[in-house]
């Protein structure tokens, strides 16, 4: 591949030239989130139509409003930190509520009780990459970014320290996870892992081209998620579904209002993106 050489591939270059070959974990973090030159950072229109891909929250306000009834059947909170909240396109929905958003480079608050939203935060965080023969870092080779063997798959200790800071702050309450995964048993159905890259809503395997002008994705292995929760206090309030199973929980009458008011909106979250993706409903008790 021919590499852009965007500001970040001189800066993640000399890293490399300098001390050898980096995690993935480093390019994808610099990548992502480099405080001047990174894909979240740079004041750039990331979403919809006019950015590189759309998330579910862009479904306004079917999604918020399906979101808001679920969770106004399941607690008396009515408090919300949305994290990752990008634009903060639940703001809308949520409105009446306390509603909080916090995304990249935001400080987390010092305690918290009611609802954490986390939809597609997950798959965002800089995970490490392993093959046959251990973890496979990044070099450069012939002017461009390169594997230094074969990626197989992803880990990411991150997603734990991810909840462990949420258990930090969130004294009591539930936590709604939406995230495009997998169970750990079906790691097999992808051989060489589960990084793509999105631009100009195209989605590629060329994760090392030209980093900070396009997302960087990993699946979420809801399986270690479940695990890490449950270890930190948190306790599971339904099974983890699909997003379409937890948006048809809303009710019917629900479904169909939206149905009639937005057509286009409900068939996208329930026959297409609500089919990918999974929701985890956790719960944190006070202490």
């Amino acid at each position: 591949m021919e590499n852009d050489h965007t500001p970040l591939t001189g800066i993640l270059r000399e890293e490399i030239l300098r001390d050898g070959p980096i995690s993935f974990e480093r390019f994808m973090e610099q990548a992502l989130y480099h405080p001047e030159y990174g894909y979240y950072c740079r004041n750039a229109e990331v979403f919809g139509k006019a950015g590189d891909f759309y998330t579910a929250a862009q479904l306004q306000p079917v999604y918020g409003n399906l979101i808001r009834r679920i969770l106004e059947s399941l607690t008396a909170d009515r408090a919300m930190i949305d994290l990752g909240a990008g634009r903060g396109d639940m703001a809308g929905p949520f409105a009446g509520w306390s509603y909080q958003a916090i995304d990249a480079g935001d400080r987390s608050p010092a305690e918290f009780r009611g609802v954490v939203f986390a939809n597609e935060l997950f798959d965002a965080l800089p995970c490490r990459v392993f093959g046959d023969a251990g973890e496979v870092l990044v070099g450069w080779k012939n002017n461009d970014f390169a594997w230094t063997s074969v990626p197989r798959y992803e880990e990411c200790p991150r997603a734990h320290r991810t909840l462990a800071e949420i258990a930090r702050f969130q004294r009591s309450g539930l936590l709604l996870i939406v995230d495009y995964g997998y169970d750990e048993r079906e790691r097999v159905r992808f051989p060489n892992g589960t990084l793509m890259s999105y631009r100009k809503h195209a989605a590629s395997d060329e994760v090392l081209r030209d980093p900070g002008t396009r997302d960087i994705t990993a699946h979420v292995n809801f399986s270690f998620l479940e695990r890490s929760a449950e270890a930190l206090g948190f306790r599971q309030v339904r099974k983890r579904t699909s997003l379409t199973s937890l948006l048809l929980s809303a009710g019917e009458k629900a479904i169909e209002a939206a149905a009639k008011a937005n057509p286009l909106q409900i068939k996208t979250l329930l026959f297409g993106m609500g089919e990918v993706f999974q929701a985890l409903v956790l719960e944190k008790a006070e202490n």
